[in-house]
């Protein structure tokens, strides 16, 4: 019973990770295309921005996560239950810690980054998640209100997310430094072969005549 709807939360998490640096980039490039550079390069107001399509993504996710953590039957009209409250969080979390990532990023490893950063975003936000989370449970908004105790598992939360973060963040920009590297010696293979196009053909010559025994 522990486990019950595991597998929902695991997959969601990989999602959730690669969305929110997904979505990032992509809200990056549109508010810089529609030529507010300096807003671009703000991180806060970006993961802000980035929050509310990320909300409209994984409130289905969470619904369906619910539901089936308390063994109910799951009804597809009532996906987007609490969508307000999850885009309130979303937008507020994606721009605390996109805004803190890239600031302790300059001085920390990006585990730490990545751990101080959804600490702060997770602490801030907590009681809206927690609120968002009776909603989508099928509480109503009055009901939902009046409970107390919106700090409830704030201690195992704290430890999920100081762990996660740091391995996902960690990985991240590992893979993401890799990947430049890679990028950027096939442009360097590109501009030599642009600069000296006769070199290029007379070395792939030479390599097609090595690799031919019939020449």
């Amino acid at each position: 019973g522990l486990y019950r709807g595991i597998g929902v939360p695991l997959a969601r998490n990989v999602f959730e990770h690669s969305l929110h640096f997904f979505l990032r980039s992509v809200t990056e490039s549109v508010i810089r295309s529609l030529g507010f550079v300096a807003a671009a390069a703000n991180p806060f107001l970006v993961g802000f921005v980035a929050g509310f399509p990320q909300a409209v993504l994984t409130t289905p996710m969470d619904y369906l996560r619910l539901q089936l953590q308390l063994n109910k039957v799951p009804k597809a009209i009532n996906s987007f239950r609490g969508l307000p409250w999850v885009t309130l969080k979303e937008s507020v979390s994606g721009m605390i810690f996109f805004g803190v990532y890239e600031f302790v990023k300059c001085f920390a490893h990006p585990g730490i980054a990545g751990s101080a950063a959804a600490l702060s975003a997770m602490i801030a936000t907590y009681p809206v998640d927690t609120f968002k989370t009776r909603v989508q449970a099928g509480q109503t908004v009055a009901a939902a209100s009046q409970m107390s105790k919106f700090s409830t598992g704030l201690p195992w939360a704290v430890a999920k997310c100081l762990s996660s973060n740091f391995v996902a963040l960690s990985m991240f920009e590992a893979m993401k430094a890799v990947s430049m590297s890679k990028r950027a010696e096939r442009s360097r293979n590109i501009q030599r072969t642009a600069l000296c196009p006769s070199q290029s053909r007379r070395s792939n010559s030479l390599a097609f005549t090595t690799a031919n025994p019939f020449i």
